[in-house]
């Protein structure tokens, strides 16, 4: 789990590095707040699995339970960030789904180098 987030983190730095060169200073930060949430989704993904570890593994209810809570959990947190980038904190929406799909991309690929081992 720890490669994901730091593969994650990887992938935002490298590109708000390069939008800073491209776009400026307000596209880099776009893009890190972005990145910043797709990590934070990372982290409630993760906590939630380690909670889950410690429950009966013959209790199937009880992690359906806990799937779909750590579902909706990460969608809230997700829109609601989401939400305050667009909004109050008026970050340009390119940038900050850049971020959002880059951090995404560090999750997706993490997964895949993860199954190669």
């Amino acid at each position: 789990m720890r490669n994901i987030l730091i593969l994650q983190i990887v992938f935002v730095f490298i590109s708000a590095i390069i939008a800073m060169g491209y776009g400026g200073l307000s596209l880099a930060q776009a893009i890190l707040y972005g990145g910043i949430v797709a990590i934070s989704s990372t982290l409630l993904m993760i906590w939630r699995s380690a909670r889950c570890e410690s429950l009966d593994p013959v209790d199937a209810k009880r992690h359906l339970r806990n799937f779909y809570l750590s579902f909706i959990e990460r969608m809230v947190a997700v829109v609601g960030l989401l939400t305050l980038g667009f909004g109050p904190l008026a970050l340009e929406p390119t940038g900050l789904l850049t971020g959002f799909v880059v951090g995404q991309l560090g999750l997706i690929l993490a997964g895949f180098f993860d199954r190669k081992k």
